[in-house]
């Protein structure tokens, strides 16, 4: 098992601030990262990446429902924090964390703009 440090997503976010043609701010460092964070560990197979290293860093529900915030997670919408942090929780056998990812996500597209 393997854990994931931050020096690849250090080095990922200089490459993508210097090719993006939207300037980095309209894009949180810390919702893609965590987007592509989530999307690391759920693609790998069972036992890849150690799940210890996933709850050190796995922000609570209430954490990636602020980071859904972003316009690009709203423009997009096919991979949320939310979305993704229901599957990883219940990946982790964190139930109730999961349920609770999945209600905030219910909640946030309910609302009218």
């Amino acid at each position: 098992e393997k854990g994931v440090d931050d020096r690849g997503f250090e080095l990922w976010w200089e490459a993508f601030t210097n090719v993006s043609i939207f300037p980095p701010e309209s894009f949180p460092k810390e919702s893609l990262t965590t987007v592509l964070r989530l999307l690391i560990f759920l693609t790998n197979p069972d036992g890849a990446i150690r799940k210890k290293d996933v709850r050190k860093w796995m922000p609570s529900p209430p954490e990636l429902a602020k980071l859904d915030n972003c316009w690009c997670m709203q423009q997009f919408g096919l991979s949320s924090c939310l979305s993704l942090g229901a599957r990883a929780y219940f990946h982790l056998h964190q139930y109730e964390d999961a349920s609770s990812c999945a209600r905030l996500g219910l909640l946030k597209s309910s609302k009218r703009f």
